[in-house]
């Protein structure tokens, strides 16, 4: 009863911004517990701090929230997870990486070879992200909702298939040219980095070039893309624009910047990014776009209420992990 009190109290001072350095370490083992876990979801997603009422509040929520992105982001830096086998069925030894202060997992599936093609599957549910470190020395950070699957790494070639988006940075190697394959075009490099936006209910994919050089095969065409620019695939055609390719990798620092996004999409990443469910009747939201930065520091809650202040929306709560948003009447 004690421990009981005790894991409550810890997760109380979490959300009120006031958890010490030593609460804040024993409540991330407290989290190991999935029935703590599944109450500290079902808390800090219904939570509201009231925000504007106590100027101090205000300052420890803020630097709070900053303190903990800064710590996620020097301690984990989306390092390869804890990683905890959990079962070998036959075909297929199955191992998950857990997320603390999330509740998801990352399932990394070893396929068989004889029965299934030989593959390793990385899949990152929604609401979390990480990063993988390939054999050959690739980095890939992997951004909620994505499904990585590397068919093949060897010394004549290297190939990874896309559903979501990730950000690449492809080590080196002449003699052995690294390929994503994407539904809408493959992309071809050596050595480079890059991010892809390949999620199969968006209207699009979309390739940004950080630095170095990639070829992008489409049928019998290739197209060459330079730093700074984007390839756009949509409704069947293919278009190769400037942009600022630091805010299409922003997410790997936690932050989301939109360009003129429509709202459909902007839904689906909220989505995504928070694990929740939004009911909305997109026909309204049809010619309303969004631009901005989002950072994935505060709750859904407050994003949403700084939205009204730039979008004509209204929301409420329906049930854990429920929100559903109206277009406010003018």
């Amino acid at each position: 009863m004690e421990k009981n009190k005790k894991h409550k109290s810890r997760i109380d001072n979490y959300l009120k911004g006031a958890i010490s350095g030593e609460e804040a370490s024993q409540l991330i083992k407290d989290l190991e517990n999935k029935n703590i876990l599944k109450e500290f979801d079902e808390l800090s997603s219904n939570w509201e701090p009231k925000l504007g009422t106590d100027q101090w509040v205000d300052e420890r929520w803020g630097a709070l929230k900053e303190k903990l992105a800064r710590k996620d982001r020097l301690e984990q830096q989306f390092k390869q997870p804890k990683i905890v086998l959990r079962q070998i069925i036959s075909y297929a030894a199955v191992i998950v990486i857990t997320f603390l202060l999330g509740g998801g997992a990352m399932w990394l599936l070893q396929k068989d070879s004889e029965h299934m093609g030989h593959a390793t599957i990385f899949e990152i549910p929604r609401g979390q992200r990480s990063k993988v470190t390939l054999s050959d020395g690739t980095e890939v950070w992997l951004n909620a909702s994505t499904r990585l699957e590397i068919k093949e790494l060897s010394t004549e070639r290297r190939v990874a298939k896309i559903n979501g988006e990730a950000f690449f940075k492809v080590h080196p190697d002449k003699n052995s040219p690294f390929t994503v394959e994407t539904k809408g075009y493959n992309i071809r490099v050596l050595g480079t980095s890059f991010n892809v936006l390949a999620y199969d209910d968006f209207d699009r994919i979309e390739t940004t070039l950080v630095e170095g050089s990639v070829e992008l095969l489409l049928d019998k065409r290739t197209a060459l893309l330079k730093p700074n620019q984007s390839a756009v695939m949509q409704n069947n055609r293919l278009r190769i624009e400037r942009c600022k390719s630091e805010n299409h990798i922003a997410w790997v620092e936690s932050k989301l910047v939109f360009e003129s996004t429509p709202f459909k999409e902007l839904i689906k990443r909220l989505e995504m990014w928070y694990d929740v469910d939004i009911e909305c009747n997109l026909e309204e939201f049809k010619d309303i776009t969004f631009a901005g930065t989002l950072k994935n520091e505060e709750t859904i809650w407050q994003l949403l209420d700084a939205a009204k202040y730039s979008l004509p929306i209204e929301y409420e709560k329906k049930g854990f992990r429920k929100i559903k948003i109206m277009k406010r009447k003018e």
